[in-house]
C-alpha cells in the first residue's frame, strides 16, 4: 500500500478507536443516571437519555460507514481487520444497550420507584452500580486490552447476575403487589441484558492487540533466510 494510502488508512483506524471509546464512555454514566431516575421518580433524565441515544446513533453511523469504507477499499488484514470487525459488530450492540437504559428510566418505572420498599430500593441501586461497573470494565478492556480487564468483565457480569437473582427473590417474597413486582422484574431483566451485552462486547475486544498500532508487515515477521549449505 502506498505510504499516503497507509497514512489515511491508519487515520481512519484512529478515528474508529476514538469513536468507540466515546461510545463506551457514555454507557456507565447513562446506567447510573437511569437507575437514579427509577428510584427517585426524576423524569428529567429522559431528555438526557434522548440526547445520549442520539449521540450514540450518530457515532454508530460514523463507525459503521468508516469501517465499511476501509474494508471495501483497503482490504485490511490481521489486527487491523479484527479491530474493524469488532467495531461493526459493536454498533447494533450499543444501540440496543441504549434502548435498555431508556427502558430502566421509563416514566412507568419512575412512577413506582419512589414508593418501593427500602430493601428493594437498595437491591436496585446495587444492581445499577454493578451494571455500570461492568461497563466500566468493558471500557477499560477496550483501552488496555489485557487479560486482567477481560477477566474483570466476566467477574463483574457474574456479580450482576447474582444481584439480579437477589432482586427476583425479594420480589417473589410478596414485599410488593403483583403489578409492581412484574414491572420491577422487567427492570431487573433489562439490567441483566445490559450485563450480557457488556460480556458480549468484552468477547469482541479480547482478540484485539494492545493499542500502539504496528503495521501488518510488523505483525508477521519476514522469514529468515535459509542458512548457507
Amino acid at each position: 500500500m502506498p505510504s499516503e494510502l497507509r497514512e489515511g488508512f491508519h487515520r481512519e483506524l484512529d478515528r474508529q478507536e476514538i469513536a468507540i471509546g466515546a461510545l463506551l464512555d457514555v454507557v456507565p454514566e447513562a446506567i447510573r443516571r437511569a437507575t437514579a431516575a427509577l428510584l427517585s421518580g426524576d423524569r428529567t433524565v429522559v431528555d438526557d437519555l434522548a440526547r445520549w441515544r442520539a449521540l450514540v446513533s450518530d457515532l454508530n453511523a460514523g463507525v459503521e460507514r468508516g469501517a465499511e469504507t476501509v474494508i471495501a477499499l483497503q482490504s485490511p488484514v490481521a489486527g487491523d481487520l479484527r479491530l474493524l470487525l469488532a467495531a461493526t459488530r459493536l454498533v447494533p450492540l450499543l444501540a440496543d444497550t441504549m434502548d435498555l437504559i431508556a427502558d430502566i428510566a421509563s416514566p412507568a418505572l419512575a412512577e413506582i420507584g419512589p414508593s418501593l420498599p427500602g430493601r428493594i430500593k437498595d437491591i436496585t441501586a446495587e444492581l445499577g452500580d454493578s451494571c455500570a461497573d461492568t461497563w466500566t470494565s468493558v471500557e477499560e478492556l477496550w483501552r488496555e486490552r489485557d487479560r486482567v480487564h477481560a477477566q474483570a468483565v466476566r467477574d463483574r457480569d457474574d456479580v450482576l447476575t447474582d444481584v439480579r437473582s437477589t432482586l427476583t427473590a425479594e420480589l417473589a417474597s410478596g414485599a410488593v403487589d403483583l403489578q409492581v413486582a412484574m414491572q420491577m422484574a422487567m427492570a431487573g431483566r433489562s439490567f441483566e441484558r445490559l450485563g450480557r451485552h457488556a460480556a458480549a462486547a468484552g468477547r469482541l475486544f479480547e482478540p484485539l492487540r494492545p493499542t500502539g498500532r504496528v503495521s501488518n508487515a510488523e505483525e508477521t515477521p519476514d522469514p529468515q533466510p535459509a542458512p548457507d549449505s
